[in-house]
């Protein structure tokens, strides 16, 4: 006997504006690599370390956690990201919200995964 089994995990779409890399590489040049790399490593560390607040069911610095994480999307130009972030951040207290952070996390494994190409999801 057989089994098929299905995942109702809805894709996820990341829309990127490829203007602020732009503007990295510019400025920084040769570290701009070393800046991004450090950037998007302090983005993961920052949804890691409120993924363990959440679980904790410590909501209160929540929202503040929520904007900075908006903050770092925005100057890596993850519009998705930054949009749901600022969900996370104005529902704190919304039933919703444990919905609204998995999408979140899911956005930001989708922003870390280095197989995935930004640019061909920039608006």
């Amino acid at each position: 006997m057989t089994a098929t089994i299905h995942t109702l995990i809805p894709p996820c779409r990341l829309f990127c504006d490829p203007a602020p890399i732009v503007d990295i590489y510019r400025r920084k040049g040769f570290e701009a690599s070393r800046f991004l790399r450090a950037s998007l490593t302090a983005l993961a560390l920052e949804v890691t370390l409120t993924d363990d607040l959440v679980a904790a069911g410590n909501r209160a610095d929540l929202p503040r956690h929520a904007r900075k994480i908006a903050g770092m999307a925005q100057d890596l130009g993850l519009i998705s990201l930054r949009q749901t972030a600022d969900q996370v951040a104005e529902e704190a207290g919304h039933p919703a919200l444990p919905a609204l952070w998995a999408r979140l996390k899911r956005m930001t494994e989708a922003a870390l995964d280095p197989r995935r190409d930004l640019l061909a999801r920039s608006r």
